[in-house]
């Protein structure tokens, strides 16, 4: 079976971002006016390098573990694993390098996407569903947010591949989306769980989960028989002792 994978960019990289790839280095304004400049500021990096190296930390080897990983980067778009690209420090999320600190007006994931997601480092959409194999995305709140509206569009072959994976119970998911979210819980948490860590890389555990349980035992199963195998692995583990598998 052909998998792939897509997740958020990290933190951590193994390069130092130059200034003007740093959110912070930006002139406050309007979302057109921030994503222009830091568009411009890209070709300003000299030194590149694979993606799938680039990101550090241990969500990301969880992800990286199933496959190389597309990377979702609030920074570059989607981007291919292989692609060469300058290190950063931009996000979505609430925090340090928090993008929205620099916009004036109300917090919109989805439109920075829509003006940063074309540029000589990302790559189509269609890229990630090429082939006919399983999709599977660990992402976060904000994340899902910022993408939601692209992969709703998708045609119905494409979404009916995709499997998503989220820490907690993220609001205005739509509808085409939501029976695409695998229904893990803290119950990946429970002592019987190879898997256990912090909530900060739960979407990537749990796609690390999904790969070596459910897609070996419903290859070809479908959203809903994923999702019902999921079901009984969290009741599985709460109901294991706690002398079972440890990480």
């Amino acid at each position: 079976m052909t998998i792939r994978v897509a997740t958020t960019c990290s933190s951590g990289k193994a390069m130092s971002p130059i200034w003007p790839l740093q959110a912070a280095s930006l002139r406050p304004g309007s979302i057109e006016s921030v994503s222009a400049a830091w568009l411009a500021n890209l070709p300003c990096a000299v030194e590149r390098m694979p993606a799938s190296d680039l990101y550090q930390g241990r969500g990301f080897g969880h992800a990286r573990s199933v496959a190389r990983p597309f990377v979702i980067s609030a920074g570059l778009g989607l981007v291919r694993p292989e692609e060469l690209i300058p290190s950063y420090s931009l996000t979505v999320s609430t925090g340090t390098d928090d993008i929205f600190a620099r916009i004036n007006g109300r917090r919109d994931p989805a439109a920075w996407w829509r003006a940063i997601r074309s540029n000589p480092f990302s790559c189509p959409m269609d890229a990630l569903f090429e082939g006919n194999g399983i999709v599977l995305m660990a992402l976060s709140g904000p994340y899902l947010a910022m993408v939601a509206e692209e992969l709703d569009s998708r045609p119905q072959s494409d979404l009916d591949r995709l499997r998503i994976f989220l820490p907690g119970s993220p609001r205005n998911v739509p509808s085409g989306l939501a029976r695409l979210i695998m229904p893990y819980d803290d119950r990946m948490n429970a002592p019987a769980s190879a898997l256990r860590g912090p909530l900060t890389d739960f979407a990537p555990r749990a796609l690390r989960d999904f790969a070596g349980t459910a897609l070996g035992a419903l290859p070809d199963g479908d959203a809903a028989e994923h999702a019902a195998f999921v079901t009984a692995r969290m009741a599985e583990l709460e109901d294991v002792p706690a002398h079972g598998p440890q990480p």
